[in-house]
């Protein structure tokens, strides 16, 4: 092959080669956006020093117990505030705490209402219970308390946006 003719052909091929790759972009419509299930925790305001952390072990309970069901929806954790804008699935999770209703017997209750585009839909108060074992840590109690009630409100929104879908 001639030396001079090399960048010629070089040229030409990549000119050819993006031209295809161009056409075979501009023929594949944009997906659209998947739609955001916004879960809306509202949690009292105390001072301890676990309360700092509540908010986050909630966001992460629903974040990957609603991102393993595989709905076609974007999962976004929020703390409730006023200025949210509306969206058009919206978790309200008021959450009331957890406490020990007999020695060794943690309980967590939140108070949870679905809307879909406007659509209420009030769970009313859910709550989980575990029996705690003896040497069991807390911290590790909080976390499957939180996935539980996770479990629950996801059992309760699956039939309403998504009623198609068989557990």
């Amino acid at each position: 092959m001639n030396i001079r003719t090399a960048p010629r052909t070089l040229l030409l091929s990549l000119l050819i080669a993006s031209g295809a790759t161009g056409r075979a972009q501009a023929q594949n419509p944009p997906a659209s956006p998947l739609p955001v299930l916004t879960v809306v925790v509202s949690e009292s305001l105390d001072r301890r020093a676990e309360g700092v952390t509540t908010f986050a072990a909630i966001q992460s309970a629903f974040t990957r117990v609603l991102g393993k069901r595989g709905w076609p929806v974007k999962i976004s954790v929020e703390r409730f505030a006023a200025n949210n804008s509306d969206s058009d699935y919206e978790l309200r999770v008021f959450f009331r705490g957890i406490y020990y209703e007999t020695p060794g017997e943690l309980t967590v209750r939140a108070w949870m209402t679905l809307f879909d585009h406007g659509k209420e839909h009030d769970f009313g108060i859910i709550k989980y219970q575990i029996v705690q074992g003896p040497i069991e840590h807390r911290d590790d109690a909080f976390e499957v308390l939180l996935r539980g009630e996770a479990e629950i409100a996801a059992s309760k929104i699956e039939p309403i946006l998504f009623p198609q879908r068989k557990p």
